[in-house]
This record gives structure tokens, C-alpha cells and sequence, in this order.
């Protein structure tokens, strides 16, 4: 009969990685001693919350610079009494799917006293940080309107250019589709264009149609987005000369 062996299991600590953040890890543990002081309590938490503030706050601005540099003029495409402007719906279609990439999120909010009417537009980013302007305006009343229409005209033109001011976008005629990039964008393909020794300048500007950089039409900016990452993440030779022989 063979002898039964006992193999005793020695217990090892159970070793967990974690992320968790080191803030929170300090309040658990002051709020495990008896003897806390609550008024102390209050002041790690309020130094926690200015921290994720001032987070907060930097990832905002690092997303709106990122974000106005791709935002185009937007095309009039209403005519007014004496002038031309962008409507609210040209506005919006045209900075909605920037917005999305740079995870911001537009909103408006209206408060109305008496014969004027107060439009707020809130700009919300992800991180939880948001910036505001707000329109003080009188009642539109031209072109013989009744009262729900001027209220209704006032806060049209309120989101109008409180949204404008607060992106700092432009509008402008839309002259058959030539528009020009932005010059922040026309600088930021300047230094992509000049950084690297494999690009053929004169062949880029072939392939976009355009004589030069600042001169590259507004809608094509994705065309010439695409292209240039796409080649660089190649490492090969940016737009041969033989690559646009045949357009």
C-alpha cells in the first residue's frame, strides 16, 4: 500500500495590480481612522475636485486648438435685408461632424424678460469642462412679425452668432466652392511639406490643383488630410511626379 502524501499548500499573498487613484486610496484610508477630522476631510476633497478641475480644463484647450484649426468658413446661404448670412442649419452642419471628432457638444439655453430675450450657448467637451457666452437681445420685430415670431427670429440669430463667437469661425460667400483653408491649417500642411525630405512640393500642389498652399480649396482639406497621412505612414516618396501625370 503506498503511503499517502500530504503536500501542505503554503498561502501566498494575492498580489492585485491597480489603477485606482491614488487621491481616492487616501480619503479611503482617512475615513477608516476613528479619530478623522471632518473639517480636514472637506479640504482633501476640495483639493481633489480643484485637481480634476484644472484637468479638465487643459484637456479642453489642447481639443478647441486642435478643433479650430479644422473648422471651415461656413457659406452664406440665406439672403437678409441688405446683406447675406449663414443659417443656423448651415452652421451646424457644417461644424457638427468636427465637433464629434474633438468630443465637444453644443448647447443652448433661453431665458426671456420681458421684450428681450437672453440666449446662452454652453460649449461641453468630455472631460467635463465647458465654456459659455450668452446674447442679450431685443425682440426682432422688422418685416411686420407678431409676437411669437420675433421671439422666434431673436433666438434664431441669438445661436446664430452665439455659436460663431464662441467656436470664433467665420462666414463668408461661398463663391462656387472657392474657399480657402484656414490659415492655421495652411501652416500646419506647410510644416508637414517642409519637415520632410521625401516630399515633392511641386507635386502636391499638382495633385490638390492648387498653386499654392493657401490657395488649397476649402472643401479638398480632407482630400489633402488623407492623402498626406496616408503616404507618410508609407514612408515612401510623397506624390511622385508620375503619380499625377494622369489627372
Amino acid at each position: 500500500m503506498k503511503n499517502t502524501e500530504l503536500v501542505e499548500a503554503k498561502e501566498q499573498p494575492l498580489v492585485v495590480a491597480s489603477n485606482e487613484d491614488p487621491m481616492l486610496s487616501m480619503i479611503d484610508r482617512v475615513c477608516s481612522d476613528p479619530n478623522f477630522d471632518l473639517n480636514k476631510m472637506q479640504a482633501i476633497v476640495d483639493m481633489r475636485n480643484a485637481e480634476l478641475e484644472r484637468i479638465a480644463k487643459v484637456e479642453y484647450a489642447l481639443a478647441i486648438s486642435q478643433m479650430q484649426s479644422e473648422l471651415p468658413t461656413v457659406a452664406y446661404d440665406k439672403d437678409g435685408h441688405n446683406s447675406k448670412y449663414a443659417s443656423f442649419d448651415a452652421i451646424k452642419k457644417t461644424v457638427n461632424p468636427v465637433l464629434s471628432a474633438h468630443g465637444f457638444k453644443d448647447l443652448y439655453f433661453i431665458k426671456q424678460d420681458g421684450k428681450e430675450v437672453c440666449i446662452t450657448v454652453k460649449l461641453l467637451h468630455k472631460s467635463g469642462h465647458s465654456e459659455e457666452t450668452s446674447l442679450t437681445l431685443p425682440h426682432e420685430t422688422s418685416g411686420n412679425k407678431n409676437s411669437v415670431q420675433a421671439i422666434g427670429s431673436t433666438i434664431s440669430y441669438g445661436r446664430r452668432y452665439g455659436l460663431l463667437s464662441i467656436l470664433g469661425i467665420a462666414t463668408g460667400d461661398d463663391n462656387d466652392g472657392e474657399r480657402y483653408i484656414a490659415e492655421e491649417t495652411a501652416q500646419k500642411i506647410k510644416t508637414i511639406l517642409q519637415s520632410s525630405k521625401n516630399i515633392d512640393t511641386k507635386a502636391f500642389l499638382n495633385f490638390m490643383k492648387a498653386s499654392c498652399v493657401d490657395k488649397i480649396i476649402s472643401k479638398d482639406f480632407e482630400k489633402a488630410n488623407i492623402a498626406l497621412d496616408r503616404k507618410l505612414k508609407e514612408k515612401r516618396e510623397l506624390f511622385k511626379k508620375d503619380d499625377n501625370e494622369t489627372n
